[in-house]
């Protein structure tokens, strides 16, 4: 029972497997395509191993040194080594899974370049092909395994690897990845074909992918790049070239839009290349990357002053000068360097550097006996630089003032106190500087804390209303004036409609300070008319409101010069009478004597009085 029970479980499942196998297998199979009239037109398709362009002969050696990094020029010897394939399909093989293509009379986006398949190459253009399914190469890779992780077996693969060494800091090129499985039964299926482009300095223990999308969008794959067409997508569909529904160009459904690999390395060091792709899976349907001849640069680029990479677009300060560096320029023997700006030649800037001072399409040249060699280019965009009004002031002993940068887009600070904010504040005189960065553009600014110092009020002139205060200023700092008890403050030191014989508090002070004066002060106004009739309206005259001051004396005659009031401290008033009688309606005349409490200067004044006595 129990060896029946055994082999019964064996069956169950070896039938459950099997019916696994079986569901793969037929999960994935052969779409055949249907010619369309424009497909059938000569010239439809690119050129791929035509042995009309002479390149279709090259052996893969030349192919990676005359083509894909030097772009057909032969002025410039890359160092290139070590050029390998697998399979080692030779030239003389009509079904290589590798080649060179021309786009012919297409509008594919590359001119020329370097194709490898996990097929026959051949079969991706030329003429229109029902199926592109002629792997079988049965090889396997680690690498591409370790770089895409598929999640099932990949078979059928091809790759193209070799040693450089760069004379510059960054290596870029440019590759398309087409696929006949870009459509929705395989895209949005278990697994598509993988791809990736590898390097590592020599020595290094893994590759980095350099199939990687910008912005951190990840790989390069067929799941990774979907039109919003296919019920899985859309998946970062901006990098997705288009579906080839009339079966022109290519006999690739579908492919990305063209696309730059980057990588920084160092100048003088040998790094190892490894360009693979394959099968995911099954051996149906076959995918391809073009790599634009010329597009691998290797030995002329832009870098910045510091020998820094720079990205193909880059921003700079609005008016300031940006060096461009053409690095590796000066490697080819002989040649002669030319600096472009949008498209035109720069007169007299023939050396390695350029300064870049505004915004447009630059590109720097080398040629060789008059044959352009290289070229690099980069766009530049220019941002406006960050202003700030920053001002400073001054401060008496114990106060703070506010220190304001201002605001702006992206800004950050950094105050020479190694504060970190738009604002601080300080109670200590001296320098203050801050350090304003928009990211791209940064700028210092300085302004100065000022220890104040107290004004002092020196002259106050009273006349008909009009009160003008007059002080010292001995920091230099903006004054405001107040005659309210500092209840309001004014800029000017004039002050009208202010009301006579009233005690008015007086302050000066510097601006934004506690640097204050104080002082109270009488507007003293002689009333020239009494009528002392006790109606309390104009009953006397009070001298109350100077008696006070220093070296007062208030004196009152009749018109014969007869001394008839003499105030002092305790007597200011005089009501007109005398001995205590009332003196006749006639005019007197006052004499008026004191010590000015603010400029300490003596004030003398006099006039007339008219004395009504009205009974």
């Amino acid at each position: 029972m129990n060896y029946r029970l055994k082999n019964y479980l064996l069956l169950l499942l070896f039938l459950m497997v099997s019916v696994s196998v079986f569901s793969q297998k037929i999960s994935r199979k052969l779409i055949p395509e249907k010619p369309t009239e424009a497909s059938l037109m000569a010239g439809a398709f690119i050129d791929i191993n035509d042995p009309s362009y002479a390149p279709s002969a090259y052996t893969i050696d030349d192919l990676v040194k005359k083509i894909l990094i030097a772009g057909g020029s032969n002025c410039f010897i890359p160092n290139v080594s070590n050029v390998a394939l697998y399979p080692n399909h030779l030239v003389s093989n009509n079904n290589r899974a590798w080649g060179y293509f021309h786009r012919g009379t297409t509008n594919f986006p590359f001119e020329d370049g370097i194709v490898i398949t996990n097929g026959n190459a051949r079969m991706g253009g030329n003429s229109f092909q029902q199926t592109v399914s002629t792997g079988l190469f049965s090889g396997t890779d680690a690498d591409l395994q370790t770089a895409i992780n598929p999640g099932a077996p990949i078979r059928d693969v091809v790759f193209l690897e070799f040693d450089f060494v760069p004379t510059n800091s960054q290596l870029t090129f440019n590759y398309i990845f087409a696929s006949r499985e870009y459509s929705p039964y395989y895209a949005c299926g278990n697994y598509t074909d993988g791809f990736a482009l590898l390097i590592k300095k020599n020595g290094d223990p893994a590759y980095t992918n350099m199939a990687i999308l910008p912005g951190g969008a990840g790989p390069v794959s067929i799941k990774n790049i979907l039109p919003s067409d296919f019920a899985c997508g859309p998946v970062n569909e901006q990098f997705f070239g288009g579906l080839n529904t009339a079966m022109t160009e290519t006999n690739y459904r579908g492919r990305t839009v063209p696309l730059t690999a980057t990588a920084a390395v160092v100048p003088g060091e040998t790094y190892h290349f490894k360009m693979v792709i394959g099968d995911v899976g099954d051996w149906f349907e076959d995918s391809a990357v073009f790599i634009e001849g010329g597009s691998f640069e290797i030995g002329l680029g832009i870098v910045d002053a510091n020998g820094n990479p720079l990205s193909d677009t880059i921003d700079i300060c609005d008016n300031v000068p940006k060096a461009l560096v053409a690095q590796g320029a000066s490697n080819v023997p002989g040649a002669v360097i030319q600096w472009y700006f949008n498209g035109n030649p720069i007169p007299g800037a023939n050396n390695t550097t350029y300064m870049a001072d505004q915004a447009g399409f630059y590109e720097v040249k080398t040629f060789v006996s008059g044959s352009e060699c290289q070229s690099a280019s980069i766009t530049v965009n220019t941002v406006s630089g960050i202003y700030s009004n920053l001002q400073g002031g001054q401060i008496c002993s114990g106060d703070q003032i506010l220190l304001d940068a201002g605001s702006g887009t992206n800004y950050t600070y950094l105050w020479s106190t190694g504060a970190t904010t738009q604002t601080i504040t300080v109670n200590t005189p001296g320098t203050y500087t801050v350090t304003i960065s928009n990211g791209i553009c940064s700028k210092t600014f300085t302004t100065q804390v000022i220890q104040a110092l107290v004004p002092e009020i020196v002259k106050i002139d009273y006349n008909h209303g009009v009160m003008t205060v007059t002080a010292t200023n001995p920091s230099n700092g903006e004054l405001e004036y107040s005659i309210d008890n500092g209840f309001t403050w004014q800029s000017s030191n004039v002050f009208t409609n202010v009301m006579k014989n009233t005690e008015i508090p007086i302050r000066v002070r510097v601006v934004r300070t506690s640097c204050e004066v104080y002082v109270a002060y009488f507007t003293f106004a002689m009333q020239n008319i009494i009528t002392p009739n006790s109606d309390g309206v104009n009953d006397f005259i009070d001298f109350k409101g100077v008696s006070d001051y220093k070296n007062f004396k208030a004196v009152i005659f009749d018109r014969y010069g007869k001394e008839i009031f003499n105030a002092d401290k305790k007597e200011t008033r005089w009501n007109g009478f005398l001995l205590g009688r009332p003196l006749p309606t006639a005019s007197y005349w006052y004499q008026l004597e004191y010590q000015d409490p603010v400029s300490k200067s003596t004030v003398l004044k006099t006039g007339w009085i008219l004395l009504k006595n009205i009974k």
